[in-house]
């Protein structure tokens, strides 16, 4: 079992984006990631469903060229067979990504 808070996850990073894994093993992993007003992660795809869930700010998530507007308290589930996902930071973002890794059936 871990324990963890993502509220007082540490600093932001000064340059580019941050990450902190807090779970890595198994079926799951569990991280922040941290992206200044203005940063980007460019477009990728994921070989997992990956649940986010906007912690703080605001900001962007392109999954196949569809605009999904992020704010704090807002999540969504992208499934692994997504093309391509991207996201924007408009103000400090802060999410908590969830990667499920066991097969669906």
């Amino acid at each position: 079992m871990n324990l963890f808070c993502v509220k007082t996850n540490g600093p932001f990073p000064q340059k580019g984006p941050g990450k902190s894994v807090f779970h890595d093993e198994g079926a799951i992993k569990v991280q922040t990631i941290m992206l200044r007003a203005g940063q980007s992660i460019p477009p990728c795809a994921m070989d997992y469903d990956v649940m986010f869930y906007v912690v703080k700010g605001t900001g962007t998530l392109v999954v196949n060229g569809r605009t999904i507007e992020l704010q704090a308290g807002s999540g969504v589930v992208v499934p692994k067979e997504t093309k391509s996902r991207e996201m924007r930071a408009g103000e400090d973002l802060t999410i908590l990504a969830v990667q499920g890794r066991t097969e669906r059936s």
